[in-house]
């Protein structure tokens, strides 16, 4: 069962926005919230934070009490509500087609710096199973300015909550999917947000 929760996060130049994450709940009680790697991949005995942020979850009187790794033994488990809406598996194969971009950043310009930093990352899928991945990640600074583009392609396929990528010339990569909405109009790919162009 995978729901989403209400939470803020940093954008661009440290400005706070409000975001919906992805909560990915076990049966044996573990929680990992915007897991990245798909749910078969993840590593539930070395719980790596480079996957998601790991914890454990009970359900009480419609309320999900969950304890992070890591966090003090007195401190007080938050609490989100159970009838959250869910992040739904893929369920056919089209649904991706044409172009998603998701947009990230960081910086403290929020805070009265001058560091702004920007990283947006577009995929495009076609119908017959193929994409292609351009990342950029700017940096603006009154003294400096950096930019670095990657980039990558192959064939794709869904499966569940899992989006295979089959890299040419490289190995096979599964990263955590989900559609955001019943109109499929956002789609939560690893642990970003991709947004229909």
């Amino acid at each position: 069962r995978v729901l989403l929760m209400k939470e803020q996060a940093t954008g661009y130049g440290g400005y706070t926005m409000t975001v919906y994450n992805p909560y990915l709940l076990f049966n044996n009680g573990t929680v990992i919230s915007k897991p990245n790697a798909a749910p078969e991949d993840l590593d539930h005995k070395q719980r790596d934070r480079r996957q998601g942020r790991w914890g454990k979850w009970e359900s009480s009187w419609g309320t999900l009490r969950i304890v992070w790794d890591g966090s003090a033994k007195d401190s007080k488990p938050i609490e989100r509500k159970a009838s959250a809406p869910e992040c739904l598996p893929a369920d056919r194969k089209d649904e991706l087609k044409g172009h998603w971009e998701a947009v990230g950043g960081g910086g403290n310009i929020a805070v009265g710096g001058d560091v702004g930093i920007l990283n947006t990352s577009n995929f495009f899928f076609e119908e017959d199973g193929r994409f292609s991945n351009q990342r950029l990640t700017a940096t603006d600074h009154p003294r400096t300015a950096a930019q670095s583009r990657r980039g990558s392609a192959g064939r794709y396929r869904l499966s569940g909550y899992t989006l295979h990528l089959q890299v040419e010339g490289g190995e096979e990569r599964r990263l955590f999917f989900c559609a955001m909405d019943k109109g499929r109009k956002a789609l939560q790919i690893g642990s970003s947000v991709y947004v229909r162009q």
